[in-house]
């Protein structure tokens, strides 16, 4: 049996486009060509096409009880805080990983 839970927000979130110290044309086209990418990418990664491959990843991954046990948690309020905040500490922590110095 297949159960969904709701997870708000969209399935996949580029990452914003981070300053090469281009000019203002490179930049621009850098920027033209990411709003193409990603277009393509949302029109390729929509949800059909990639719950068949949650759920085999799922299946192959975890067992029945766990998927069950997983599947509680997200009903309670703790799970529902979880898939309601993880974008945002997902967002936090990808812009503080690019602001880290390069090595």
């Amino acid at each position: 049996m297949v159960e969904t839970v709701q997870v708000p927000g969209p399935i996949l979130t580029l990452c914003p486009q981070r300053s090469l110290g281009l000019g203002r044309g490179a930049a621009g086209s850098i920027g033209s060509m990411h709003a193409k990418m990603s277009t393509v990418v949302g029109q390729v990664l929509d949800w059909n096409s990639m719950l068949p491959i949650f759920m085999r990843t799922y299946r192959e991954s975890f067992t029945q009880d766990e998927l069950d046990g997983m599947t509680a948690f997200y009903k309670t309020p703790a799970g529902q805080a979880v898939v309601k905040k993880m974008q945002q500490i997902q967002r936090e922590t990808v812009q503080e990983l690019k602001d880290l110095p390069a090595k």
